[in-house]
């Protein structure tokens, strides 16, 4: 855990003393000791009140602790809204949802997958196709410039960009869901053809799966782990849509180097 994520789960969490160093010193190694007290409500509490804190901590921080949140949230109903705008429908699989969070290495690698996105690169390859060489212009954030890139590279660079095409695919239907689903919009910060929300948890589920079955998933230790994802991209999805209504809203654009 970083320094200053540390100092801040302390200081919110163990509010009745002042010897938070003497505490940080204590816990600082005892990784059950830490996971009790990202448990406490008291941490997302302080995170609510404290907004302008936010700066202080990491980002990767910052959404496992939202991430713990939407499962409490989750705990006690039985159904999550889907859609946006007047079509809004019921659907009833919040258990569903609630019992994949409950993995904490699921929710491990949806902390760090939307932290990834707080940075996004651009960079130019240069490629060859037959006799001729291309030059193509390509952003970490483009659904279809991923897609390309995991389509010519060589199998041993393939794992990585299967698993980002299946991270981009989740990220964008789960924390911008209106543009899917309203008018067709294409996402703002990509002038390709708008996809459907089916289609983006088609990619998702279709290359969490390649992924899955990479020689390097099993030696990273992210087999399971990607093949959750594959099997229940739809209800991952909706959870990640409850986070960004609920808890991010319009702030989307200054957490999110996309626009």
């Amino acid at each position: 855990m970083e320094p200053q994520d540390l100092d801040f789960l302390v200081r919110a969490v163990v509010d009745k003393r002042n010897d938070h160093e003497k505490v940080k010193e204590i816990i600082r190694d005892k990784e059950d000791f830490i996971e009790i007290m990202l448990e406490d409500p008291k941490l997302f509490r302080k995170l609510w009140e404290k907004q302008e804190e936010l700066i202080f901590i990491s980002p990767y921080f910052l959404f496992n602790i939202l991430l713990r949140q939407v499962r409490r949230d989750l705990k006690n109903i039985t159904y999550m809204y889907e859609g946006h705008g007047h079509m809004r429908l019921p659907v009833f699989d919040a258990p569903k949802v609630k019992k994949i969070l409950d993995d904490d290495s699921i929710l491990s690698y949806l902390a760090e997958l939307l932290s990834s996105f707080t940075r996004t690169q651009t960079f130019t390859l240069i490629y060859r196709l037959g006799p001729k060489l291309y030059r193509r212009a390509l952003s970490s954030i483009d659904l279809d410039d991923l897609i390309f890139l995991a389509g010519i590279v060589d199998e041993r660079y393939r794992f990585e960009l299967n698993r980002r095409v299946g991270d981009l695919a989740l990220f964008i239907a789960g924390m911008f869901p209106e543009y899917i689903k309203e008018a067709g919009r294409p996402v703002p910060w990509s002038k390709k053809i708008p996809r459907s929300l089916e289609n983006y948890l088609e990619v998702g589920r279709y290359y969490y799966t390649l992924a899955s079955e990479h020689p390097y998933a099993s030696e990273l230790g992210l087999r399971d782990v990607l093949s959750v994802l594959a099997e229940n991209v739809s209800s991952v999805q909706k959870a990640l849509s409850w986070l960004s209504e609920k808890y991010i809203g319009p702030k989307r654009s200054l957490w999110f180097n996309t626009f």
